[in-house]
């Protein structure tokens, strides 16, 4: 079984007596160290598919399982535990803690977990996303650029083994939205994580080894990005 496997996974939202399918039947498999991106038009079922896969949505149908194991038969403890060791999060908005530092913000997990500091890890997380003379900044005086990428050594700081992003370019300008998938692929490349990246824009994914489409909730469309490459390089 591959690392990740998504059987027969749909989410209905209901409004008023219509049903709304915001994912429809997804079956995908996804193996570790896996650089994913998912696009689609806003609105196409991108980040309800995000959640689902994250745990913070629970399936109308269908299941995700995570090295076997099914998450949403977890009890509602278990999962919480689940997703604090195995799961990072980034997302559009940086959720940065204004009274905390950027070294405090980036040990935020670990200290809601009680967990020890790694020093040797945290120096390679600061000296990799350029962040080693920003440690006791404060979020408003960084650039939306160092925000994000606090807010990427905060979800690699526990060591997860899976990167969930909803739109972490979002906000950003092109330039910044470049370094910080560059950001996050050279952690998939050295530290071997599996990232799905939800974005809008092709540009982004265009960064990633794997594309998934989705539109009305339903994947449309697989792409292997590193065979299309190297089909290229051939011809």
């Amino acid at each position: 079984m591959s690392f990740i496997e998504i059987k027969g996974l749909s989410k209905i939202f209901l409004q008023g007596n219509q049903k709304i399918y915001g994912i429809r039947n997804a079956n995908l498999s996804i193996e570790k160290g896996t650089f994913m991106s998912v696009i689609g038009r806003s609105g196409s079922g991108k980040s309800t598919f995000l959640n689902l896969v994250g745990g913070i949505e629970n399936p109308t149908s269908g299941e995700v399982f995570f090295d076997g194991k099914s998450i949403h038969q977890f009890k509602d403890k278990e999962l919480t535990k689940f997703r604090n060791q195995h799961i990072g999060y980034v997302f559009q908005q940086y959720h940065l803690l204004k009274e905390l530092t950027v070294l405090e913000n980036i040990r935020l997990p670990l200290d809601i977990g009680r967990k020890a500091y790694d020093h040797s890890y945290e120096e390679e997380l600061l000296d990799l996303l350029g962040l080693k003379d920003r440690t006791d900044f404060y979020p408003s005086q960084l650039s939306g650029g160092q925000q994000q990428r606090v807010a990427i050594a905060r979800a690699l700081i526990t060591r997860p083994d899976l990167i969930l992003a909803d739109e972490p370019t979002g906000n950003l300008d092109k330039q910044s939205g470049d370094q910080i998938i560059r950001f996050m692929k050279e952690t998939n490349r050295l530290f071997g994580l599996t990232y799905i990246i939800v974005t809008h824009n092709k540009e982004i994914a265009d960064y990633t080894d794997r594309e998934i489409t989705i539109d009305d909730g339903e994947i449309i469309n697989d792409i292997d990005l590193l065979d299309v490459r190297e089909n290229e390089v051939i011809k």
